[in-house]
């Protein structure tokens, strides 16, 4: 499967939506009608829900795009009118209330139509000409849904509100409107318990989302310049190989909900979900990611089996998922996940991003800078002619440096969910000048520290897993946070944020 958008974004997105999208806005409209204590237990930091910034509050500036406004609301739905009243005794706030239900406030509608009413409010007489609307909405719609008789009724209309609220903004001048699909159920650990009643639960959100791609065929058809962003893909690729994008603790734990003596032995950017609903702020840096890159390129989603890929001259980004795959990247800068298989994926000419996922991997570069990450599994690194970096992970991994100066990054087993020493690594660097960079805790770097940036470091590498030659620099970094001093490397950043370190 793949998705095309054009690579035309000129001006700021707004966006609407619900919880996945709100950066603060149902908090700051409940902060006077609702009891403090009661409101504080329910939000996370910022008056999200989640532990960060969402996936929205990312794109802007990986675009190099304007700062624009934010109409999503939590609980908010697509279909339908539902008042801030409704929403916050629906939200179990009705106890905690602290104005009468007479109180104008509340009746101020916050699902999709009433949030675009107010952007039409707050954006009257202001030029939209180069402007975006981008719209994730509709997952709040499902739990409406009292036996499957109620189905077609509430996703028609979720549906039809969300086609016309996309016509409604672009009748207020905006440029365009991406509609997005919603994760799959199966994306969120709520959901898994419910093992009898997720394929139809999937299967609806199949429909649902089949339902806007052939709405959204029906408004361009009409002239209107409307696109649809597939959001299924990335959800997909997380929940099958979590650990791929770094998020190595139990799928199911939650930062909320989870045991603390579970939660202690990992960093909060190491899990995947805020509560069983709402990701981590790590989860949405994925999320942000992705849908950055997919608002202006091609993205393509392989099989649970074993793929064979071979990308062009655009820019593209391959989720492997499942299966023993063989990518092949083009001659832009791409990016590709192998998932869970065992991979093989060959960097093309353009400075690529590639992570192996679990499993036993080959990575190879080419002509560009490129970043290959071994995730978890024995993998084999190989640099190419450019600059790269190549970063280990659990399992015994061997990696060699190319032509250019290279960078290799170690990081300790039990940062990552792993025993140190138990595996062994090998980093060998090439012709260039290249640069180990060891992310250790502090009690190990406390006492291999001196040994290991000395001009004999052979013995304590051992003593860590390590066998290194032709490495002409060793440098330590202290504890997870620490590879933020990397930060000002054009590489870093960017592999962060899909949780490649």
């Amino acid at each position: 499967m793949s998705i095309r958008v054009p690579s035309e974004l000129r001006g700021p997105i707004h966006f609407f939506g619900d919880s996945l999208t709100d950066d603060g806005n149902l908090y700051a409209l409940a902060r006077d009608l609702v009891a403090a204590p009661a409101l504080e237990a329910y939000v996370g930091t910022g008056g999200r829900l989640s532990n960060g910034p969402t996936y929205a509050e990312h794109i802007a500036g990986l675009l190099g795009l304007p700062e624009a406004g934010n109409y999503a609301l939590a609980g908010a739905e697509a279909g339908g009118s539902q008042t801030l009243g409704d929403l916050l005794v629906e939200l179990g706030f009705g106890n905690a209330m602290l104005v009468p239900e007479t109180d104008p406030r509340l009746d101020l509608d916050t699902n999709l139509g009433g949030q675009v009413d107010r952007f039409a409010a707050d954006m009257a007489g202001v030029p939209l000409g180069s402007a975006t609307g981008f719209i994730l909405a509709g997952s709040n719609d499902f739990f409406n849904i009292a036996s499957p008789l109620d189905a077609p009724a509430i996703l028609g209309r979720a549906v039809q509100d969300t086609l016309s609220a996309a016509a409604e903004l672009l009748g207020l001048g905006v440029e365009k409107v991406v509609i997005s699909t919603i994760p799959v159920p199966s994306f969120f650990p709520a959901f898994g318990p419910m093992s009898p009643a997720l394929g139809q639960i999937n299967a609806l959100s199949d429909a649902h989302s089949a339902a806007l791609a052939q709405g959204v065929g029906a408004l361009q058809e009409q002239g209107l310049n409307v696109r649809l962003l597939d959001m299924r893909p990335i959800s997909e690729a997380i929940m099958e190989d979590p650990t791929g994008f770094g998020l190595i603790a139990p799928y199911g734990l939650t930062l909320e909900t989870g045991d603390a003596d579970v939660l202690a032995r990992y960093d909060e950017d190491q899990v995947a979900f805020w509560n069983p609903l709402h990701p981590t702020a790590a989860t949405h840096g994925v999320l942000g990611a992705y849908t950055s890159f997919a608002l202006e390129h091609e993205s393509v989603s392989l099989t649970s089996g074993a793929d064979r890929v071979a990308t062009g001259k655009g820019r593209d980004l391959v989720l492997g998922l499942g299966g023993d795959d063989a990518i092949w990247l083009g001659s832009s800068d791409d990016l590709a996940f192998g998932g869970s298989g065992e991979d093989t994926i060959l960097a093309g000419h353009g400075d690529d991003l590639v992570a192996g996922g679990s499993q036993d991997d080959i990575l190879l570069g080419q002509r560009g800078d490129d970043v290959l990450a071994g995730s978890e599994g024995s993998d084999w690194l190989f640099g190419g002619s450019g600059r790269d970096v190549l970063i280990d992970g659990l399992g015994s991994d061997r990696a060699y440096g190319g032509s250019g100066a290279d960078q290799f990054v170690f990081i300790e087993a039990e940062l990552i969910g792993g025993t140190t020493g138990a595996d062994t690594d090998v980093f060998v660097g090439g012709s260039g000048h290249d640069t180990l960079w060891l992310v250790l805790g502090t009690s190990t770097a406390a006492k291999f520290g001196d040994d290991l940036t000395g001009p004999a470091p052979c013995e304590a590498l051992a003593r860590l897993g390590i066998e290194a030659a032709g490495i002409e620099e060793i440098r330590i970094i202290e504890e997870r946070s620490g590879p933020s001093v990397l930060s000002q490397q054009a590489w870093y950043n960017h592999a962060d944020l899909w949780g490649l370190v």
